[in-house]
C-alpha cells in the first residue's frame, strides 16, 4: 500500500538555505501560518515576508500571518464564478465594493447589498473554513444583460464576500504591485527539490510515519544544506 506525504519547506532568501521542514498528510492550503512562524522563530525576527504559490492561498492563514507581522505575497488562484456561460465583464472582481456602505456595485451601475447575516462555508467533511455574506440586488429582474451576468433562471446575481477578503486583497495587491519580488520563489524554494528528486533520484521516503519521514527528510534536508558552496 501506497502512503503519501506532503514535505514543506522553507528556505531563506539571503543564503539560500533550508530554516524549516515539516512533513505532513495536508494539502498546502493550511500550511502557510505554520511554516512562516517556523522560519520567523529560525531567524529570529520581528517581521517577516514570505513568498508561496497558488496552493497556500487561503484566506485565514493570510489573516493569521498578518496577525503575526508577516508580510505574504501569495500568488491568488484563478478567479472562481458561477457559470462558465458568464462574460468576463461580469466576473466578481469587476465588481466594485464599498467598505463603508458595504454594498456591491455591479458594471451595471446597480448596488448589491446584504442583510448582514453571516453563513458558514463547509468543507465537504461538514467542517467549517470560513463565514460570508451574500450580496443581491432586485434589479437583476429587469437588467438587460442578465443572461451575461449570471445563468440563475431565479432570482438574479449574488456574490459572496468571505471574513477574511480585506486580508486577502491587500495580499493580492501586493502581488500585483511586487511582481519581481514574487518571482524570486521559484528560485528560493524550488531548487532544493529539484536536487533531490532530479540529481539525487530521491523520488520516495524509505519508511513510514509521519515522525519518522520527518526524521529522514530533515537528513536528507541536512545533505542539501552541507552541499552548499
Amino acid at each position: 500500500m501506497a502512503v503519501a506525504y506532503n514535505v514543506q519547506t522553507a528556505v531563506d532568501a539571503k543564503h539560500k538555505l533550508i530554516i524549516g521542514c515539516e512533513t505532513t498528510n495536508e494539502g498546502d492550503e493550511g500550511a502557510l501560518t505554520a511554516m512562516s512562524l517556523q522560519a520567523k522563530e529560525m531567524l529570529q525576527v520581528g517581521e517577516l515576508t514570505v513568498l508561496a504559490d497558488t496552493g497556500y492561498h487561503n484566506g485565514s492563514e493570510i489573516v493569521q500571518c498578518e496577525k503575526a507581522h508577516i508580510t505574504t505575497l501569495v500568488a491568488p488562484g484563478a478567479s472562481t464564478n458561477s457559470s462558465l456561460k458568464m462574460h468576463p465583464d461580469y466576473y466578481t472582481e469587476n465588481f466594485s465594493y464599498d467598505a463603508e456602505a458595504d454594498t456591491y456595485s455591479c458594471p451595471q451601475g446597480h448596488l448589491l447589498s446584504t442583510s448582514g447575516k453571516w453563513h458558514d462555508k463547509k468543507r465537504q467533511n461538514g467542517s467549517i473554513t470560513h463565514r460570508f455574506k451574500k450580496y443581491r440586488t432586485a434589479a437583476c429582474a429587469t437588467c438587460a444583460v442578465k443572461h451575461l451576468c449570471t445563468a440563475r433562471a431565479k432570482g438574479g446575481r449574488e456574490i459572496e464576500r468571505s471574513e477574511h477578503q480585506d486580508a486577502v486583497e491587500r495580499n493580492n495587491k501586493r502581488v500585483r504591485v511586487r511582481k519581481e519580488d514574487y518571482k524570486k520563489r521559484q528560485a528560493i524554494v524550488e531548487h532544493p527539490f529539484g536536487t533531490i528528486k532530479r540529481n539525487w533520484g530521491y523520488t520516495f521516503t524509505l519508511v513510514r510515519g509521519k515522525e519518522k519521514v520527518d526524521g529522514e527528510m530533515a537528513l536528507i534536508f541536512l545533505c542539501i544544506i552541507s552541499d552548499v558552496p
